[in-house]
């Protein structure tokens, strides 16, 4: 129904522990969606391995996401610096991804602000 709905704009899973076992289901979902526009995955348990997976995904442009919200998902580490900036050099439509309360250091912040990915 996801993967087909014409109407579907916005998903939100926050605060549901699906971790990376279920981001393999949603990159699936999601993978060709022109419609959907808005991913809320704050506080789901994603590591730096699902970071990895919705790259894959994003970076391929076969999405047309704008927002992204990865909040308070600590497992999400500088592990995950590089797959992230992947994003802004490959992805045309994401303006905005949420990352406040994850693991990641002041630095890789940093690095992501000068790539103009954390918006927020």
């Amino acid at each position: 129904v996801i993967k087909t709905n014409k109407y579907l704009t916005h998903i939100f899973l926050s605060s549901n522990p699906i971790g990376d076992e279920g981001i393999k289901y949603i990159v699936e979902l999601i993978r060709n969606n022109q419609n959907l526009h808005h991913l809320s995955l704050n506080d789901t348990g994603i590591t730096d391995d699902g970071i990895r997976m919705i790259t894959d995904v994003l970076a391929s442009n076969s999405t047309s996401i704008r927002c992204l919200d990865l909040r308070s998902n600590q497992f999400i580490t500088d592990s995950s610096i590089d797959s992230l900036l992947q994003i802004v050099e490959q992805n045309q439509t994401l303006s905005a991804c949420r990352l406040d309360n994850c693991g990641l250091s002041q630095q890789g912040k940093e690095k992501l602000r000068e790539a103009k990915l954390m918006k927020w």
